[in-house]
């Protein structure tokens, strides 16, 4: 098919002196691997050509047949595509390896048009199947490693037939907190760049998530500890690739991806080091078949031109420490040649027609998994990244080095130890992603301006919780007994019968609680009293929503009764709780819609409807009631009536909300209508905090409601600055509104610190 696809590797090739000859026998094993599939796919004949060897194939072997329906044949084409990429984006040019590099560079756009044409035979399986997903995301890795030359000369047609190809894959659903979550990232982000709206829920999770089950270097959990090469053919590639695109975006992503790499360089050290002289390396764990493709990780860095150089340390006694052994270009050339030369030119590894055949060294179907097939072993094309390096690149040109297995078992005295097993920097727990935000709230001028204001009320409310909750900083605890000291703990201006103004008795009877004493009691006490002297009494309909004394609105019921509830406990005096009860109920059944499960904000939305004929709920207005039953409920005697009556209620808006939760982890602000919605955290905040503190109460099941849980608290670091403000905040309100990256208030920031307080709960109850 090809004019120079005959070329092999020069005869009797000395790799000490002839570095050019070596890069000709790696262009000779990628159209080697290339030539069968490019050719049926140019004639619409791989499902026709192509053989299809599992552990089924085997009449000895048993277990289950490999890649379902069809879909091995994405797999050849996938991973081909990602391991040759780089080279064929380097473009034609006038010299044997240019010519033959713009002849399959022609061949692959027309294998992707194949692919993706709805009308071809050899139309691939990009939905419904697991496997599907995973080279779905092969192939997008290969149009980025190959823009132009994979993406941007593509036909508008073939273009949009791999993004509606792409696009299948989204119903394709998949395991968290393991190397699946990068397939559908990668595969948002071609989707993305194809004009689509990326959905961060399969992108932005994969990032936040890495931390807590990436291990070290080659080691991870999913779930369990173990090492084998994935950290290699799909994590640690991935997550470069990933990173590429999106560190733009932040300057905690661009912090993430310089910890990423560092973390590659090291494992690609400790790579290099695993190839023998021979080209043999550990045959360990699962996948081995993919052969060299073992080295993804080392070939990537390589073609980055970031492959680690020695760094030492002296200390002041004179000692040498290792920091990172260094990986020399050229002795990384030598090894990979070595490895492909022992896996790709073992008799047997290709049948008579040039396909590939199962096995590691040769053809050794006993090394079969069952999800593997002949499509899934092309993964070893991408050891052959290097080759997007241009000749004079001092990969390809450097003289010869010796590997430093070769070093090592030669005897040369100057060889380091490994670095393995290191870890990124542990990513931050809930409580120190709540201290980060407390701090920096607590910097901004209104932090001592405005202290007695709802809005502030609810921010020390979040203090307290966080004060309380263990492992927090003693400046947690002060900031609160100071702030208490600073007001002399009295009331906000304005009327003492308003629930608003009532908000921040919640913190000085805490700070009573914690040293302030009596002194801290009195100011709270007596609001509270002429409350139950002067509330007005009579049906809820007739009331202004907002009129002091009434709680109309159903902000209000995270204001007030929460303060009156812990003024009973605290006191003895139960005419507080009672009179927060009775008002409470009064509230619920003027305000809380038993068909949708959520409260209206207040009288005046009851025939409201949206512009989609939605009845409008309020994200926030409902978050303040369900996070207002998270802190009155364990001050309610447990038998009571009421008690029950609340749980009741509690488990019946908790069970709506996870079904209103959108798949990027935030409710809306309006929370019937999520189409198009933009983040928000206030509502998502105290959400989450709820859903957190009914788990760690024992009112909902782990693991139906803890998925939403970790969802809202993905949602809430996203919108967290790296200087600790949260983001998305809608404004003092009334209703839903849109919110800014740059919107913040005192209140949601006041539902992070509950959230990540309870979710520090929640975590030590799992250990």
């Amino acid at each position: 098919m090809f004019a120079h696809a005959q070329a092999s590797a020069p005869a009797n090739l000395n790799e000490e002196t002839d570095p050019a000859a070596i890069r000709q026998e790696w262009v000779a094993w990628a159209t080697k691997l290339a030539e069968p599939i490019f050719d049926a796919l140019d004639k619409r004949e791989l499902r026709l050509r192509m053989p299809v060897e599992t552990r089924a194939t085997h009449s000895y072997l048993t277990g289950p047949v490999g890649s379902p329906g069809g879909v091995t044949y994405l797999e050849a084409l996938a991973r081909l595509l990602a391991g040759i990429a780089p080279w064929l984006e380097l473009g034609p040019d006038d010299t044997p390896e240019g010519q033959l590099r713009g002849q399959l560079a022609e061949a692959a756009r027309r294998a992707i048009d194949a692919a993706t044409d709805p009308s071809s035979p050899d139309r691939m399986t990009f939905g419904r199947y697991g496997q599907s997903l995973v080279d779905s995301a092969f192939l997008s890795l290969a149009t980025f490693r190959a823009p132009r030359e994979l993406w941007e000369k593509l036909e508008p047609r073939v273009q949009a037939n791999l993004i509606a190809c792409l696009k299948e894959t989204r119903s394709v659903g998949f395991p968290g907190g393991s190397n699946w979550q990068f397939f559908p990232a990668f595969v948002e982000l071609a989707l993305a760049r194809g004009g689509e709206p990326r959905d961060d829920s399969r992108l932005l999770p994969t990032l936040e998530n890495f931390r807590e089950w990436y291990l070290g270097d080659g080691y991870y959990g999913e779930p369990h500890f173990g090492w084998s090469y994935y950290n290699s053919y799909v994590i640690q590639p991935m997550l470069l690739g990933i990173l590429d695109e999106v560190a733009h975006e932040s300057e905690a992503l661009r912090q993430f991806q310089r910890e990423a790499l560092a973390a590659a360089q090291r494992y690609a050290a400790v790579q290099e080091r695993l190839i023998a002289p021979d080209g043999s390396f550990p045959a360990l764990a699962r996948s081995i078949v993919y052969r060299a493709g073992a080295f993804h990780l080392l070939a990537d860095i390589a073609l980055r031109r970031e492959l680690p150089k020695p760094v030492i340390q002296r200390t002041e006694d004179g000692a040498v420490h290792i920091i990172t052994p260094g990986a020399p270009p050229a002795a990384v050339r030598t090894a990979l040649t070595r490895a492909m030369r022992r896996t790709l030119d073992a008799p047997g590894t290709f049948d008579e027609n040039g396909w590939l055949q199962i096995g590691l060294s040769g053809h050794q179907p006993l090394l079969a998994e069952s999800y593997l097939s002949t499509g899934s072993l092309y993964l070893c094309s991408v050891a052959l990244l290097p080759l997007g390096l241009p000749p004079d690149d001092p990969f390809w040109s450097d003289p010869h080095e010796p590997t430093s297995s070769e070093r090592l078992w030669s005897g040369d005295t100057d060889v380091w130890a490994p670095r393995s097993m290191g870890r990124l920097p542990a990513p931050e727990t809930p409580l120190e992603v709540a201290v980060r935000a407390a701090r920096w709230q607590l910097t901004q001028p209104d932090a001592i301006n405005y202290l007695r204001r709802w809005e502030h009320g609810a921010f020390w409310a979040g203090m307290t919780v966080l004060a309380d909750t263990d492992g927090a900083p003693a400046d947690i605890r002060e900031a609160v007994l100071k702030m208490g000291r600073d007001t002399r703990w009295q009331p906000n201006s304005g009327s003492l019968l308003h629930a608003d103004n009532q908000t921040i008795t919640q913190s000085y009877l805490w700070t009573a609680r914690n040293g302030a004493g009596k002194e801290a009691l009195a100011p709270t006490i007596a609001i509270f009293e002429r409350l139950l002297a002067e509330a007005p009494r009579g049906p809820l309909s007739a009331v202004v929503p907002g009129t002091p004394g009434r709680w109309s609105w159903c902000d209000a019921l995270f204001m007030a009764p929460p303060a009156m509830f812990q003024l009973s406990k605290q006191t003895g005096d139960m005419r507080y709780r009672d009179h927060a009860l009775r008002e409470w109920w009064a509230t619920t059944d003027f305000l809380y819609d038993p068909v949708e499960k959520l409260y209206f904000r207040d009288k005046n939305y009851f025939e409201r409807r949206d512009d989609q004929g939605n009845k409008i709920f309020w994200s926030r207005g409902n978050g303040w009631a369900f996070a207002a039953m998270a802190r009155s409920l364990p001050l309610l005697e447990a038998n009571s009536p009421d008690a029950q009556r609340m749980r009741g209620l509690f488990v019946e808006m908790a069970e709506r909300l996870i079904e209103l939760q959108k798949e990027d982890g935030y409710w809306s602000p309006s929370l019937l209508s999520p189409e198009g919605s933009p983040p928000e955290t206030s509502g998502t905040g105290f959400f989450t905090y709820g859903l957190a503190w009914g788990i760690n109460a024992g009112l909902l099941d782990r693991e139906r409601f803890e998925p939403a849980v970790r969802k809202g608290w993905s949602a809430l670091k996203r919108a967290l600055h790296p200087n600790g403000k949260l983001g998305y905040v809608q404004q003092i309100g009334t209703g839903p509104r849109q919110a800014g990256k740059n919107d913040t208030q005192y209140y949601g920031t006041g539902a992070l610190l509950m959230a990540a307080s309870e979710i520090t709960k929640l975590d030590a109850a799992k250990q």
